[in-house]
């Protein structure tokens, strides 16, 4: 995920437009400041979204753009690893099969 890019002040909390530069599968935005999200763990297949975030505690919006984090499933995933294991089963199978 790449970034918080905008945020604007609403009567009941902030929009908050956050951007990927790919596809961006179960996209969760977490922040120490107490409040909800309008979206969470979501799929991400456009450039940018716009979520909603309403505060529980005070709050501004330089404080609130600071300490939102984004993660998606890409962030926690190492491809390589992934790889490895998927061809390290197959060629364990290949290996049974000519035994």
């Amino acid at each position: 995920m790449d970034a918080v890019h905008r945020m604007n002040q609403t009567d009941e909390g902030y929009q908050v437009k956050i951007s990927a530069d790919n596809v961006a599968i179960f996209v969760f935005l977490e922040t120490y400041i107490e409040g909800i999200f309008s979206e969470n763990g979501f799929m991400m297949t456009e450039k940018d979204k716009i979520v909603e975030f309403y505060p529980r505690m005070e709050t501004n919006s330089r404080i609130l753009l600071g300490s939102i984090e984004i993660t998606s499933i890409s962030d926690t995933y190492d491809v390589f690893s992934g790889w490895k294991m998927y061809w390290e089963r197959k060629i364990g199978k290949i290996r049974q099969n000519i035994q």
